[in-house]
Parts: structure tokens; C-alpha cells; sequence
């Protein structure tokens, strides 16, 4: 190689960045190495010097290079990508190889150009992982992804969105375009879609809508799109991209679901309907137990106001009497019929005597003040039921508890006055929003029920008294009390320890669903033989319980 030449190729050789290494055509051991290969290698040029090319490759690649060799001795251009390199500590790089024969200080050589694209092959195989990955996530996502480009009508659908509709991908009738897809939208569901479609276009609004789609079987399946458009630099839309889901499935759940809960709506009317006739129903029976009691009430003032309107009847007969008299003893004195005038006074003079007319007028007084208090009485009665019962039922009133058990108390007097001394301790309690004939419903069982657990005589305690945000009823008696094994029972509906024909086992179960129906609850404490304690609480803010 002429000097000039020479130098030049030491130039090059020194300062090219790829790797270049020369060796012997025939024993295949290095005669040169460059800097760069010695760096790529991680060998120095005078270790270069003792290796041979199978130094430097894997054994299971030696047969292909020793092909390059015999390729370049016949002429042939040796061109290797991705070619496994040996370092030095034992690691693997790969490199494009470019090989050319030579002839080297007098003798024929090869000489080896190594382009390290180990970072290279990485993100290649990166990619095709990445891609890898992304195809099998198509493949295996329950959603099929979809393109739609704009500018040619075409759309790209994944082959799960083909499943979906009951395709394949390859199927000839598979509908590719926007139009086709567009025709097989339910006519109800059409406009819904395209409207949301438009207004995600033009307003930027969230593209998210349940539709019908006729699958390959004719029958329409609900599904759910989502789609984000691409828009170019001058903000026009190019394509859509989304996915569809099946949700025929969730779909029909939430119609059997409306369906249940529309009917279990009607079965909570008709519960409720139920529910206010059995309160009236107990209600009645209440009514019913108490009637005699009531009507011996009323009919003690009745009694003798009927007693006294008869004597009264009695005094208003002489009273006719004596003013018949003085009628005529006017028209005789008027006449001048004195012997007449004598003989009327004569009559009236006896009616006086014989009738003890002083006693008359004073009984008259005592007569018309006793039926006057009686008729209170019976007023008093029949108010006092009607603030019980109330027709006002229909909303929430607010009311004083207090009220309540007074009004309670005066009906079933008759029941309790006999056996029951009642002791009160109602301290002042703020109005509460409820429906108070309801409540005095409760008042009424529980003291009906202490007044029976009495056997003879014995004592009712009443307390209230207001908390922070609740009222509390305390109801107390010492009669017989309840059995324990009994006592977890007794808000069961039907359930009762009383003699057949003497309860219908559901005062307490609807008492319990009253109270519960005004936000609060009732408890109840007892021991046998000591008597009974039934604590209510009633917040004094409830919502309305309807």
C-alpha cells in the first residue's frame, strides 16, 4: 500500500466510530483492530492480536460467519444484521456486520465492519412486545375497540367488535362502514345516538350512550359506545376512535329490576293500605273492649238528667197549673166577677198547699244545675273521644304528648278507676310533628295492657320528659309482668299470653310499627310478679315518616 495511502487508511481506521477489525483470510485470526472495537469488545488491540473471529461469536453462530468468509473469497457481498457479538466479560451484543475481503500487508484478509445496535434491537423488540401485547389486549378485552375515519366513510373494528354483533372479521356482509353501522342503530334509539355523536363533535360534550344494535341474528342487543374525535390543526374532525360493550345483559337486569321495584312499590301500597285498616282494626277492637266502659260513663250523667227532666216534667204541670189559674183569675177581675175571683184564688191557694210550691222552685235550681253538669260530662266524654280518634290522620300536625295522655286517660277511665291508682309525672315537653291519634293508639294499648296485668290492685306510673333531641314516654305497672322467655316475643304480630278471646295479639306489633314510623323505637323491661316498664322515644325533629 503506497505511503500516502497508507496514511490515509490510518486515519480512517483510528477514527471511524463502527468497529473495524481485520483478520488472516486463512487462519481467521486478527491482524488489526480499531479503537472502536476494542471499546465495543472490551479487549485492547494487543489482545485483539492473540483472538481469532470464534472469540468473538457465539459457538451456535461460528458455521454462519465462517459462510461470510466463503462468500467474500468467492466475491459475494456479506451483509449481517443483528449478528450475536461476544464481549469480553461474556455478554452478548448485537451488531449489523459488513465484511469485505482485502489484501493486508501482502496477504489476503477480511476485513469485519461492526455497527453496535443493541439499543436498536431493544426497542424493536420493545415494540413488537408492545405490539404483542396490544393485540392480545384487543383479543382478550370484553370491549371491541373501534376507528372511524371520517374522510373516507371507513372503520376499522377490532374482532371482539365483530363478536359483539355476531361477525367474524373476515365475513363478507360485516358491516365496514360508518353508513352500514349507522343503518343497523334501533329506528327508537337512532336520533339519541346521532344527537350525542353531533354534540360531541361540535360542542365537545362527552360521547357515552347506551343504544340498541341489530346483531347478525336480526334481534337487537343492547351495547354502550365510547368514542374521542381526532381533529386536525384548523380544529375540523378527522376520525373518531371508541370502543363498544355488550350490556344486553346489565340492560335486562335493570328492567327486571324496575319491574321488581315497581312492583314491590304496589306490594308496599297495598302493605301500607293493609297496614292502616288493621290499625283501624285493632283500633276498633279497642273501641270495642272499652264500649261498655264508655257507655257506663255517659250513661250515669244521662241517667239522671233523665231522672230530673221527669221531675221537671212533673213541676211544669203545676206550673201550667197555677198559670192557668192566674189566667183566669185576671179575666175575672177584668169582668168584675167577684164570686168568680174568690173561688179561683181558692184553687190556687190549694194548688200552693198541696203541691209545696216554696220546695218546687228551690229544687227547680238544684234540678237544672245537676243536668247541666251532667250534659258537660257527657260533652267532656264525647270531646275527649274525638280528640282521641281525630280525623286529621291524613298529615303530620304538631301536638303535645302530654295532651295525648290526658285525652287517653279520660277514655279509658272507666277501665282503670276500679283497680288502678295512676300516678303522673308529665314534665313540659315541646310540640313534635307525628299523627297524634296514632300515638294515643299507643298510649291507649299500653295502659289498657298494664290496667289487664293488674289482677286486683295495684298502681300505673306515666313520666315524660324532654331530652335533647327526643321525648321520652315511660309507662310502668306493678301487675304480673312478663315471663322471659316471653318478653323477646311480645312485638310479634298475633302473638299473646292473654286467654283466647281476650286479645288479638297485635296491639304491641302495631304500637312498635307506629313508633317506628315516627323515627323512634320502644323497649320494654320486665320481671314476673314486679310488673312492666314500656319506654318509648320520639325525636323531636322526625322527617315525615310518608
Amino acid at each position: 500500500m503506497p505511503e500516502n495511502n497508507k496514511t490515509e487508511f490510518e486515519v480512517i481506521y483510528q477514527g471511524m466510530v463502527d468497529g473495524m477489525l481485520i483478520a488472516d483470510q486463512e487462519t481467521h485470526k486478527f491482524v488489526r483492530a480499531n479503537p472502536a472495537a476494542c471499546v465495543m469488545f472490551g479487549y485492547t488491540e494487543a489482545e485483539f492480536l492473540t483472538k481469532g473471529v470464534a472469540d468473538i461469536h457465539p459457538a451456535e453462530h461460528l458455521s454462519m460467519v465462517v459462510g461470510h468468509f466463503a462468500a467474500q473469497a468467492e466475491g459475494r457481498e456479506v451483509i449481517a444484521e443483528n449478528l450475536p457479538c461476544l464481549r469480553k466479560d461474556g455478554t452478548i451484543f448485537y451488531a449489523d456486520v459488513g465484511a469485505k475481503s482485502i489484501v493486508y500487508d501482502n496477504r489476503p484478509c477480511l476485513v469485519g465492519f461492526f455497527r453496535d445496535n443493541t439499543k436498536r434491537k431493544r426497542v424493536e423488540e420493545a415494540l413488537r412486545e408492545s405490539e404483542e401485547r396490544f393485540r392480545r389486549a384487543i383479543h382478550a378485552t370484553e370491549d371491541g375497540l373501534w376507528e372511524w375515519d371520517m374522510q373516507t366513510n371507513q372503520e376499522f373494528f377490532a374482532p371482539r367488535w365483530c363478536e359483539i354483533i355476531g361477525y367474524s372479521f373476515d365475513d363478507s356482509e360485516f358491516p365496514h362502514t360508518f353508513k352500514t353501522w349507522a343503518e343497523r342503530i334501533h329506528p327508537n334509539d337512532y336520533d339519541r345516538v346521532m344527537g350525542a355523536l353531533n354534540n360531541h363533535l361540535k360542542n365537545g360534550a362527552k360521547y357515552d350512550v347506551d343504544y340498541r344494535h341489530r346483531h347478525k341474528s336480526g334481534e337487537y342487543r343492547w351495547q354502550n359506545s365510547k368514542g374521542q374525535a381526532v381533529f386536525d390543526e384548523s380544529g375540523k374532525p378527522i376520525k373518531m376512535v371508541g370502543c363498544i360493550s355488550d350490556i344486553t345483559k346489565r340492560k335486562q337486569a335493570e328492567e327486571e329490576l324496575t319491574k321488581n321495584m315497581l312492583q314491590l312499590a304496589d306490594m308496599n301500597r297495598r302493605l301500607q293500605e293493609n297496614q292502616i285498616q288493621l290499625i283501624q282494626s285493632e283500633k276498633m277492637a279497642s273501641f270495642g273492649q272499652l264500649a261498655a266502659g264508655v257507655a257506663h260513663e255517659i250513661n250515669n250523667p244521662v241517667g239522671f238528667v233523665m231522672s230530673n227532666l221527669g221531675t221537671l216534667k212533673g213541676y211544669v204541670a203545676i206550673f201550667k197549673k197555677l198559670l192557668d189559674g192566674y189566667d183566669r183569675l185576671v179575666g175575672a177581675m177584668r169582668e168584675g166577677n167577684t164570686p168568680q175571683q174568690e173561688a179561683i184564688l181558692k184553687e190556687i191557694e190549694i194548688i200552693h198547699s198541696e203541691e209545696e210550691l216554696a220546695y218546687i222552685l228551690k229544687d227547680v235550681d238544684e234540678l237544672l244545675r245537676e243536668s247541666y253538669n251532667g250534659t258537660e260530662r257527657v260533652k267532656d266524654i264525647v270531646q275527649n273521644l274525638k280528640s282521641f280518634v281525630r280525623l286529621d290522620e291524613a298529615k303530620m300536625i304538631e301536638a303535645d304528648i302530654n295532651d295525648g295522655i290526658e285525652v287517653t286517660l279520660k277514655v279509658i277511665w272507666n277501665e282503670l278507676k276500679y283497680k288502678c291508682q295512676v300516678h303522673k309525672k308529665l314534665e313540659p315537653l315541646p310540640l313534635i310533628r307525628c299523627y297524634p291519634s296514632q300515638i294515643n293508639q299507643v298510649l291507649l294499648n299500653l295502659l289498657v295492657n298494664a290496667a289487664q296485668a293488674i289482677a286486683e290492685k295495684g298502681d300505673i306510673f306515666i313520666e315524660t320528659r324532654a331530652m335533647d333531641k327526643e321525648i321520652v314516654i315511660r309507662i310502668a305497672d306493678t301487675g304480673q309482668g312478663i315471663a322471659p322467655e316471653h318478653l323477646p316475643k311480645i312485638f310479634m304480630p298475633f302473638f299473646t299470653t292473654k286467654p283466647a278471646g281476650k286479645g288479638t295479639g297485635l296491639g304491641l306489633s302495631i304500637s312498635q310499627g307506629i313508633i317506628q314510623k315516627h323515627h323512634g323505637f320502644i323497649q320494654a323491661e320486665s320481671e314476673p310478679g314486679k310488673g312492666t316498664t314500656f319506654t318509648i322515644h320520639l325525636p323531636i325533629s322526625a322527617a315525615d315518616p310518608e
